[in-house]
């Protein structure tokens, strides 16, 4: 039975919490053994749920905010959840999930979704952005496939990098 790990930096309450519990709950008819490591939710926000239906593994220092020390910390746990749990295929979703999976180096396929972007933000402007979609592409390759959730996010994500 393949083995996936889906990973996220949060679950907060809202549409991809109950994307990622719905696959949770659907994979395993087709065979799929599934793990979802996580961190929490951070501020005002509310986790949802599906937490409390589906396998999670909690990564610590896993947060959306962007703490350096933190971060560097979540990927530490992040790549010993991978090497404890062994999956076959690795799904990371947002931003900060797929960043930390994708600077572990493994030859574990991984596949990343694109829930949004954030390319357009304000505070990346001039060689901000330059920089940032220079990360993105290097990450890009690290990736097996890499798919949007919806259509205008993979057209704005090909503007960006073209």
């Amino acid at each position: 039975m393949p083995r996936l790990l889906i990973v996220i930096a949060r679950l907060n309450k809202g549409g991809t919490a109950k994307y990622i519990g719905q696959l949770v709950k659907e994979l395993p008819t087709y065979k799929y053994q599934v793990q979802v490591a996580t961190g929490f939710v951070q501020g005002q926000e509310i986790e949802d749920e599906v937490t409390q239906e589906i396998p999670i593994i909690r990564i610590k220092n896993l947060g959306r905010k962007v703490n350096l020390f933190n971060d560097y910390k979540a990927r530490s746990e992040l790549k010993k959840v991978i090497e404890s749990y062994k999956p076959d295929i690795i799904y990371s979703h947002t931003f900060k999930a797929g960043l930390l999976t994708r600077t572990i180096k493994t030859r574990i396929p991984i596949i990343h979704a694109f829930h949004g972007h954030l390319l357009d933000e304000p505070e990346l402007r001039g060689f901000r952005i330059k920089i940032a979609i220079a990360i993105e592409k290097l990450l890009a390759r690290r990736a097996k496939f890499l798919v949007t959730v919806g259509k205008n996010v993979a057209e704005e994500l090909l503007r960006f990098v073209s």
